[in-house]
């Protein structure tokens, strides 16, 4: 995406509260593992102040409060924090807030988190260098992010194979020319970070090999069925394939990678 381009309101700000909610779910039972990992990683210990930006569904936010214990403190800010209505943690709190505004305390937090959350936003590299700020000498920030590198059949002999990937590069297609989110950005988080100040980065991309009839798999495309066969790249039958590999316990792809960049605040 040029750095011209202006990107749409966030791509599930109109979604249903129960859907929305059921995705980050989804979301949160495939990554938190891999997320936990990274931020074990990275030193999070009792008396840390972290700050979580975007939420979603709280998990993260929620097992950071537990690991800090009392001492420490967790600030989940969200343009929309509404899956966190029902927080009643001491040293959890919930702020409504834009990243991309400022206002977040400066030189404060031994460690910012984000998730799936920079390539939705028109600035990216703005918000990064507020988060950057965001952190006190030596404190650490971990941001993870989707890149689809390609959509990847496993099971190539797979007689539905072919149309599978027409659709899903139709939609990406699609995604690309409304600017909804940047679906390469992963790849340039490393540099990125650089270019915020940090130093010590490293980098991580992690691959799944999706499995039909899996649920946490089918992600959020569903939403753009209407736009897609619209611009009749794809026919009500070629969709309907789509959907049946994703039912299909015998069909394996290869879809969005994920990238975790983390680096460390010295100046």
């Amino acid at each position: 995406m040029s750095a011209m381009a202006v990107r749409q309101s966030y791509f599930a700000d109109q979604a249903d509260h129960d859907e929305e909610f059921a995705r980050l779910r989804k979301l949160e039972e495939n990554r938190d593992p891999t997320t936990r990992r990274y931020l074990e990683s990275l030193g999070i210990r009792k008396g840390w102040r972290c700050l979580e930006v975007g939420p979603g569904a709280g998990s993260i936010a929620r097992w950071m409060a537990a690991r800090v214990g009392r001492s420490g403190k967790v600030v989940a800010a969200d343009i929309n924090p509404r899956f966190l209505d029902d927080a009643r943690i001491p040293n959890l709190e919930v702020r409504t807030h834009d990243i991309t505004a400022g206002g977040i305390e400066e030189r404060h937090y031994d460690l910012v988190h984000s998730r799936l959350v920079l390539m939705h936003i028109p600035e990216p590299l703005t918000a990064l260098r507020r988060m950057v700020r965001a952190l006190r000498p030596g404190g650490a920030l971990l941001v993870e992010d989707g890149d689809l590198l390609s959509v990847e059949v496993v099971t190539k002999s797979h007689p539905d194979a072919d149309t599978f990937v027409h659709v899903m590069n139709a939609i990406r297609r699609h995604v690309e020319s409304t600017h909804t989110f940047d679906m390469t950005f992963g790849r340039r988080l490393p540099n990125m970070l650089e270019e915020a100040g940090l130093t010590e980065i490293d980098n991580e991309v992690t691959l799944r090999v999706a499995r039909g009839g899996d649920e946490r798999f089918r992600g959020p495309f569903d939403r753009y069925r209407e736009a897609v066969l619209a611009k009749g790249d794809v026919t009500p039958k070629q969709w309907a394939i789509r959907d049946r590999c994703l039912d299909d316990p015998e069909f394996r792809w290869i879809g969005l990678a994920f990238v975790a960049a983390w680096g460390r605040r010295w100046g």
